[in-house]
């Protein structure tokens, strides 16, 4: 394997890292919703820790399913981002 093909991701890796995307908007979503925060680090911390708590909780006290509560999550992080997304395009067109 040459170096440049070290620097390029392989094929296979591209899914890991949009996933890793997905997962850093919803949570910054998430916590945006909750937390109300309009700076994206805050959020993301925020979102984070409750994503983890609601986890925690629900997996340790219901015999429900990860995806269901995934799902339930899915909601409150989608209307955090475009909270957030309504709150950066807005606010830069009035100044």
């Amino acid at each position: 394997m040459s170096s440049f093909e070290l620097l390029l991701p392989q094929p296979g890796r591209f899914v890991v890292i949009l996933a890793l995307v997905a997962t850093a908007l919803l949570a910054i979503g998430l916590g945006r919703a909750v937390a109300r925060s309009n700076r994206p680090d805050a959020a993301l911390l925020s979102g984070w820790g409750v994503a983890v708590v609601v986890f925690v909780a629900i997996g340790t006290l219901t015999p429900w399913s990860f995806r269901l509560v995934a799902g339930l999550l899915l909601l409150p992080a989608l209307i955090g981002l475009a909270l957030l997304w309504r709150d950066r395009f807005f606010c830069s067109r009035r100044r």
